[in-house]
Formats: C-alpha cells, sequence, structure tokens
C-alpha cells in the first residue's frame, strides 16, 4: 500500500515542479509521517508533505501561492481518493518565530526531494539547539501538551457518533500521547512502532498495561482487526492515568 502513497507524492511534486512560479518560491519539499516512516495504512493515513517556501518580511505568503498549491492539491486529491493530502506550507521565518521545539524535531526528519539537504538539516539543526528546553523544563511543557490533547480528544469523544472516525481519532491522540510521554525523559523517536514499544519498556505499570501495543496493532490491522468494544471507555483510562504520571 505504501507504493501508491509514494505515486501520489511523486504526483505532487511533478505538479509543483512543472509551475514555474510556484517552483521559484519554494526552498525545500519533503516527506513527513507515516509515509516517510513507511508505516501508512491507506484509508487510514495522510500524505503529509512540508513545503517551505521563500517569504517577504515577517514571513508574508502571498494568496497566489495558496491558490496554485490548493489547486495542485485537488487535482492530485480527485486521482488518489483514498489519500488525504496535507500542504505543510512552512518557513524558516515561522521556524524561528513560532514553531515549537518538539514539532521542530519532527521536521527535522523530513526526507527532503527538493533543495539542498545537508543545508536544511544545518538550518534547522541550528534553530533547534537555540530552541531547546532545559531538561528541569520539559516535564512542565510536556504536562501542558498532554493536558491540551486529553481536552481536544475528550472533547471531540463528546461530540461524535461511535463509529470507525471515532477509533482512529483515538489511535493517533494515544501513539502522539505515548510520544510525548518520551519526550519527557528526553527521549525522541520518529517511528509509530518505536514510539509504542519504548512506551510499553519506559512507563509499563501505566494502566491499561499494554495499552500502547494494542493500540499500535489496532492502527497497523485498520482493516482486519476487530474493534474491541471496551477500546474508547479504556482509551480514556489511559489519557487520565499518562496525565497523572506528569504531575504526581
Amino acid at each position: 500500500m505504501n507504493n501508491l502513497f509514494l505515486k501520489a507524492f511523486k504526483h505532487c511534486l511533478k505538479e509543483i515542479k512543472k509551475d514555474k512560479a510556484l517552483i521559484k518560491i519554494i526552498e525545500y519539499i519533503g516527506l513527513l509521517g507515516s509515509v516517510r516512516e513507511k508505516e501508512a495504512i491507506l484509508k487510514y493515513s495522510d500524505l503529509d508533505i512540508l513545503i517551505i517556501l521563500k517569504t517577504g518580511k515577517n514571513g508574508y505568503i502571498d494568496y497566489s501561492v495558496i491558490k496554485s498549491l490548493n489547486k495542485i492539491n485537488i487535482k492530485i486529491s480527485e486521482i488518489y481518493k483514498d489519500i488525504p493530502i496535507s500542504f505543510l506550507t512552512h518557513s524558516f521565518f515561522d521556524f524561528e518565530k513560532y514553531v515549537v521545539f518538539d514539532y521542530l524535531i519532527h521536521y527535522s526528519w523530513a526526507e527532503i526531494v527538493f533543495g539542498n539537504k545537508k543545508t536544511f538539516r544545518s538550518r534547522i539543526n541550528k534553530i533547534i539547539f537555540s530552541k531547546k528546553p532545559l531538561r528541569k523544563d520539559i516535564k512542565k511543557i510536556v504536562g501542558e501538551y498532554l493536558l491540551h490533547l486529553r481536552f481536544n480528544l475528550f472533547r471531540k469523544l463528546a461530540s461524535c457518533k461511535k463509529d470507525k472516525k471515532q477509533i482512529k481519532l483515538i489511535l493517533d491522540n494515544i501513539i502522539e500521547i505515548c510520544n510525548y510521554q518520551l519526550i519527557s525523559n528526553n527521549i525522541f523517536l520518529d517511528k509509530k512502532k518505536n514510539i509504542t514499544q519504548e512506551f510499553e519498556k519506559e512507563f509499563p505499570n501505566i494502566e491499561p498495561v499494554g495499552f500502547a501495543k494494542k493500540s499500535y496493532n489496532l492502527r497497523k490491522n485498520w482493516d482486519k482487526e476487530k474493534i474491541p468494544s471496551n477500546f474508547t471507555k479504556e482509551s480514556i483510562t489511559f489519557v487520565n492515568n499518562c496525565v497523572n504520571n506528569i504531575y504526581e
């Protein structure tokens, strides 16, 4: 299935390069997320494409750029109907002024396919180093973000019907919560499988025990594995206990 994602990615790249006015103001294009990690699941995963733009003062992006990218996105999305395509439009002004440390780390893992890879890595690593929080501050930052994740997840669960979309929402949040728990221990990993495996090692007593692994397996076998009847209830317990782990 990963081949279909890569095919869609190459098609996007081809269409962007065909637009001579657009390509002139793009510094880098990179592949992010599940597709880069070779963990993409058809009818589940997005195709995340990082597009770093050359911008004017204060990171100004002209409407014509967004319009051109939107036109390409719509065109490709009509061909690959089962793959949601996300153009993550940024500039280095964004990286310097507002993108937070942990997101910068994830962006730094992008597989650069347009622009100089070494220059991209050097520039973003310099910004990461300047923003890296002190060890004593990491737990505070993670705790605040976990509270935000919990709020967003619970408000959405309270507002949507119980179906596969609800379970997908839970799975995405569970893996992100596991990731931030690891960040609180200064561990940064770039693959979902590694994140959930390491979480089980680092936090073996967070209940329900084994829930991270269970969530990963359910995601991996999205169209095959039956969703447990108590999964949503267990997920709420798990999220609450992850927050408790940070604040106790």
